[in-house]
Protein backbone atom coordinates (compact mmCIF):
# COMPACT_ATOMS: atom_id res chain seq x y z
CA UNK A 1 0.00 0.00 0.00
CA UNK A 2 2.74 2.46 0.97
CA UNK A 3 4.77 1.61 -2.15
CA UNK A 4 1.82 2.38 -4.40
CA UNK A 5 1.33 5.65 -2.54
CA UNK A 6 4.94 6.83 -2.68
CA UNK A 7 5.82 5.86 -6.29
CA UNK A 8 3.77 8.67 -7.94
CA UNK A 9 5.24 11.26 -5.57
CA UNK A 10 8.79 10.05 -6.18
CA UNK A 11 8.23 10.19 -9.93
CA UNK A 12 6.77 13.70 -9.70
CA UNK A 13 9.66 14.87 -7.52
CA UNK A 14 12.12 13.43 -10.04
CA UNK A 15 10.41 15.25 -12.91
CA UNK A 16 10.38 18.53 -11.01
CA UNK A 17 14.00 18.05 -9.97
CA UNK A 18 14.93 17.44 -13.59
CA UNK A 19 13.07 20.58 -14.63
CA UNK A 20 14.69 22.73 -11.94
CA UNK A 21 18.16 21.34 -12.53
CA UNK A 22 17.82 21.54 -16.29
CA UNK A 23 16.64 25.13 -16.15
CA UNK A 24 19.52 26.08 -13.85
CA UNK A 25 22.11 24.36 -16.04
CA UNK A 26 20.62 25.89 -19.17
CA UNK A 27 20.76 29.33 -17.59
CA UNK A 28 24.35 28.94 -16.38
CA UNK A 29 25.67 27.47 -19.64
CA UNK A 30 23.80 29.75 -22.02
CA UNK A 31 26.32 30.87 -24.71
CA UNK A 32 27.19 34.52 -24.84
CA UNK A 33 27.05 36.41 -28.15
CA UNK A 34 30.60 37.51 -28.93
CA UNK A 35 31.72 39.31 -32.05
CA UNK A 36 33.27 37.10 -34.75
CA UNK A 37 36.93 37.46 -35.66
CA UNK A 38 36.40 37.29 -39.41
CA UNK A 39 35.52 39.96 -41.95
CA UNK A 40 32.44 40.99 -39.88
CA UNK A 41 34.57 42.19 -36.96
CA UNK A 42 35.31 45.55 -38.47
CA UNK A 43 31.66 46.06 -39.39
CA UNK A 44 30.50 45.27 -35.83
CA UNK A 45 33.05 47.70 -34.41
CA UNK A 46 31.33 50.46 -36.33
CA UNK A 47 27.75 49.63 -35.13
CA UNK A 48 25.97 52.41 -33.26
CA UNK A 49 25.98 52.38 -29.48
CA UNK A 50 22.17 52.16 -29.47
CA UNK A 51 22.28 48.74 -31.17
CA UNK A 52 24.82 47.43 -28.63
CA UNK A 53 22.62 48.64 -25.80
CA UNK A 54 19.66 46.80 -27.36
CA UNK A 55 21.57 43.51 -27.42
CA UNK A 56 22.61 43.95 -23.77
CA UNK A 57 19.01 44.70 -22.78
CA UNK A 58 17.77 41.52 -24.53
CA UNK A 59 20.36 39.36 -22.74
CA UNK A 60 19.39 40.85 -19.39
CA UNK A 61 15.68 40.19 -20.02
CA UNK A 62 16.38 36.56 -20.94
CA UNK A 63 18.60 36.08 -17.88
CA UNK A 64 16.00 37.63 -15.58
CA UNK A 65 13.24 35.50 -17.12
CA UNK A 66 15.33 32.37 -16.64
CA UNK A 67 16.05 33.29 -13.02
CA UNK A 68 12.38 33.74 -12.18
CA UNK A 69 11.47 30.55 -14.05
CA UNK A 70 13.98 28.56 -11.97
CA UNK A 71 12.79 30.23 -8.77
CA UNK A 72 9.10 29.59 -9.42
CA UNK A 73 9.77 26.01 -10.50
CA UNK A 74 11.69 25.40 -7.26
CA UNK A 75 8.83 26.86 -5.22
CA UNK A 76 6.41 24.60 -7.09
CA UNK A 77 8.59 21.57 -6.36
CA UNK A 78 8.74 22.37 -2.64
CA UNK A 79 4.98 22.97 -2.52
CA UNK A 80 4.32 19.68 -4.32
CA UNK A 81 6.48 17.74 -1.88
CA UNK A 82 4.71 19.44 1.02
CA UNK A 83 1.36 18.54 -0.51
CA UNK A 84 2.49 14.93 -0.78
CA UNK A 85 3.53 14.83 2.87
CA UNK A 86 0.23 16.39 3.94
CA UNK A 87 -1.75 13.94 1.80
CA UNK A 88 0.12 11.01 3.32
CA UNK A 89 -0.62 12.35 6.79
CA UNK A 90 -4.32 12.55 5.95
CA UNK A 91 -4.19 9.02 4.56
CA UNK A 92 -2.64 7.61 7.76
CA UNK A 93 -5.10 9.52 9.93
CA UNK A 94 -8.01 8.25 7.84
CA UNK A 95 -6.83 4.65 8.15
CA UNK A 96 -6.60 4.98 11.94
CA UNK A 97 -10.05 6.54 12.10
CA UNK A 98 -11.54 3.74 9.98
CA UNK A 99 -10.03 1.09 12.26
CA UNK A 100 -11.27 2.96 15.34
CA UNK A 101 -14.79 3.26 13.92
CA UNK A 102 -14.81 -0.42 13.01
CA UNK A 103 -13.67 -1.45 16.50
CA UNK A 104 -16.34 0.75 18.08
CA UNK A 105 -19.00 -0.69 15.77
CA UNK A 106 -18.01 -4.27 16.59
CA UNK A 107 -17.95 -3.47 20.30
CA UNK A 108 -21.50 -2.08 20.23
CA UNK A 109 -22.94 -4.44 17.56
CA UNK A 110 -21.44 -7.76 18.61
CA UNK A 111 -23.19 -11.09 18.05
CA UNK A 112 -24.29 -13.12 21.06
CA UNK A 113 -25.12 -16.81 20.86
CA UNK A 114 -27.14 -18.38 23.64
CA UNK A 115 -28.83 -21.74 24.25
CA UNK A 116 -32.52 -20.91 24.59
CA UNK A 117 -33.88 -24.37 25.30
CA UNK A 118 -32.66 -27.88 26.02
CA UNK A 119 -35.00 -30.87 26.02
CA UNK A 120 -35.30 -34.56 25.53
CA UNK A 121 -36.03 -35.54 21.98
CA UNK A 122 -39.64 -36.66 22.17
CA UNK A 123 -41.11 -38.98 19.55
CA UNK A 124 -44.65 -40.15 18.91
CA UNK A 125 -45.26 -43.79 19.63
CA UNK A 126 -48.49 -45.74 20.04
CA UNK A 127 -50.61 -42.60 20.29
CA UNK A 128 -48.35 -40.91 22.82
CA UNK A 129 -44.95 -39.27 23.15
CA UNK A 130 -41.93 -40.93 24.65
CA UNK A 131 -38.34 -39.88 25.15
CA UNK A 132 -35.98 -40.79 22.36
CA UNK A 133 -33.07 -42.40 24.13
CA UNK A 134 -30.77 -41.61 21.23
CA UNK A 135 -30.62 -37.79 21.38
CA UNK A 136 -31.41 -34.49 23.05
CA UNK A 137 -32.39 -31.22 21.36
CA UNK A 138 -30.81 -27.79 21.80
CA UNK A 139 -32.31 -24.52 20.53
CA UNK A 140 -29.50 -22.00 19.84
CA UNK A 141 -30.23 -18.34 19.02
CA UNK A 142 -28.25 -15.24 18.09
CA UNK A 143 -29.63 -12.33 20.10
CA UNK A 144 -26.80 -10.01 19.06
CA UNK A 145 -26.74 -7.39 16.32
CA UNK A 146 -24.24 -9.00 13.94
CA UNK A 147 -24.01 -12.36 12.18
CA UNK A 148 -21.75 -15.08 13.56
CA UNK A 149 -20.67 -18.63 12.75
CA UNK A 150 -20.15 -21.62 15.04
CA UNK A 151 -16.59 -22.81 14.48
CA UNK A 152 -16.11 -25.20 17.43
CA UNK A 153 -18.48 -26.87 19.86
CA UNK A 154 -18.70 -29.66 22.42
CA UNK A 155 -21.71 -31.06 24.32
CA UNK A 156 -21.96 -33.65 27.10
CA UNK A 157 -24.81 -35.31 28.98
CA UNK A 158 -23.94 -36.41 32.53
CA UNK A 159 -25.64 -37.47 35.76
CA UNK A 160 -23.67 -35.20 38.09
CA UNK A 161 -23.16 -31.42 38.13
CA UNK A 162 -20.48 -30.13 35.76
CA UNK A 163 -17.12 -29.76 37.45
CA UNK A 164 -15.46 -27.80 34.62
CA UNK A 165 -16.19 -26.47 31.18
CA UNK A 166 -15.72 -28.58 28.07
CA UNK A 167 -12.85 -27.97 25.65
CA UNK A 168 -13.96 -28.50 22.03
CA UNK A 169 -10.34 -29.20 21.01
CA UNK A 170 -11.09 -28.35 17.38
CA UNK A 171 -14.26 -30.46 17.20
CA UNK A 172 -17.68 -29.19 16.23
CA UNK A 173 -20.53 -31.53 17.22
CA UNK A 174 -23.14 -28.92 16.27
CA UNK A 175 -21.63 -28.30 12.86
CA UNK A 176 -20.49 -25.07 11.20
CA UNK A 177 -23.63 -22.93 11.20
CA UNK A 178 -24.03 -19.21 10.46
CA UNK A 179 -26.60 -17.19 12.43
CA UNK A 180 -28.05 -13.88 11.33
CA UNK A 181 -29.19 -11.44 14.04
CA UNK A 182 -32.31 -12.89 15.66
CA UNK A 183 -31.97 -16.27 13.96
CA UNK A 184 -32.36 -19.53 15.91
CA UNK A 185 -31.67 -23.15 15.00
CA UNK A 186 -32.49 -26.55 16.52
CA UNK A 187 -29.66 -29.05 16.94
CA UNK A 188 -30.02 -32.73 17.70
CA UNK A 189 -27.20 -34.05 19.85
CA UNK A 190 -26.90 -37.84 19.52
CA UNK A 191 -26.26 -40.01 22.58
CA UNK A 192 -23.24 -42.11 21.66
CA UNK A 193 -21.23 -42.94 24.78
CA UNK A 194 -22.10 -45.65 27.30
CA UNK A 195 -22.03 -43.17 30.19
CA UNK A 196 -24.52 -40.89 28.46
CA UNK A 197 -26.74 -43.93 27.81
CA UNK A 198 -26.77 -44.70 31.55
CA UNK A 199 -27.69 -41.07 32.24
CA UNK A 200 -30.68 -41.29 29.92
CA UNK A 201 -31.74 -44.51 31.62
CA UNK A 202 -31.57 -42.82 35.04
CA UNK A 203 -33.77 -39.96 33.89
CA UNK A 204 -36.34 -39.11 36.56
CA UNK A 205 -34.39 -40.88 39.28
CA UNK A 206 -31.43 -38.50 39.45
CA UNK A 207 -30.42 -35.06 38.22
CA UNK A 208 -29.28 -35.04 34.59
CA UNK A 209 -27.01 -32.27 33.35
CA UNK A 210 -26.23 -31.06 29.86
CA UNK A 211 -23.14 -28.90 29.57
CA UNK A 212 -21.42 -27.51 26.52
CA UNK A 213 -19.03 -25.00 24.98
CA UNK A 214 -19.69 -23.08 21.76
CA UNK A 215 -17.00 -20.99 20.09
CA UNK A 216 -18.36 -18.63 17.47
CA UNK A 217 -16.78 -16.06 15.15
CA UNK A 218 -18.07 -12.74 13.82
CA UNK A 219 -17.41 -11.20 10.42
CA UNK A 220 -14.18 -9.55 11.59
CA UNK A 221 -12.73 -12.88 12.73
CA UNK A 222 -13.19 -12.14 16.46
CA UNK A 223 -13.93 -15.35 18.37
CA UNK A 224 -15.98 -15.66 21.54
CA UNK A 225 -16.60 -18.63 23.83
CA UNK A 226 -20.02 -19.41 25.27
CA UNK A 227 -20.29 -21.82 28.22
CA UNK A 228 -23.68 -23.24 29.22
CA UNK A 229 -25.25 -25.90 31.45
CA UNK A 230 -28.82 -27.08 31.99
CA UNK A 231 -30.25 -29.51 34.53
CA UNK A 232 -33.20 -31.88 34.45
CA UNK A 233 -34.13 -32.38 38.10
CA UNK A 234 -35.16 -35.68 39.60
CA UNK A 235 -38.78 -36.43 38.86
CA UNK A 236 -38.95 -33.91 35.98
CA UNK A 237 -38.70 -34.16 32.21
CA UNK A 238 -37.76 -30.50 31.67
CA UNK A 239 -34.31 -28.93 31.56
CA UNK A 240 -33.81 -25.61 33.31
CA UNK A 241 -31.08 -23.25 34.49
CA UNK A 242 -28.70 -24.38 37.21
CA UNK A 243 -28.78 -20.89 38.80
CA UNK A 244 -25.02 -20.94 39.02
CA UNK A 245 -23.20 -18.05 37.27
CA UNK A 246 -20.15 -20.29 36.79
CA UNK A 247 -22.25 -22.61 34.62
CA UNK A 248 -23.20 -20.04 31.97
CA UNK A 249 -21.22 -17.07 30.64
CA UNK A 250 -19.62 -15.63 27.52
CA UNK A 251 -15.97 -14.63 27.21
Amino acid sequence: MLIRFFVPWVALAAILGFAVGGSYIWASLEPRHTPAHDQNASAKEHRPNEHAKGENTTDEVIAEYTFWLVLLTGILAVATVGLGVATYGLYVTGEKQIRLNRDQFLATHRPELIVREVGWNMVDMDGGTVVDDDSIVLIVANRGRNPCTIVESAVELRSGPPRAFLVPDGGNVLGRTTFLPGQFEAFRYPITSEEEGFTVGARGMTDCYVRGTIIYEDGAGVRRRYIFARVCRRGSDDFGATNNSDHEYTD
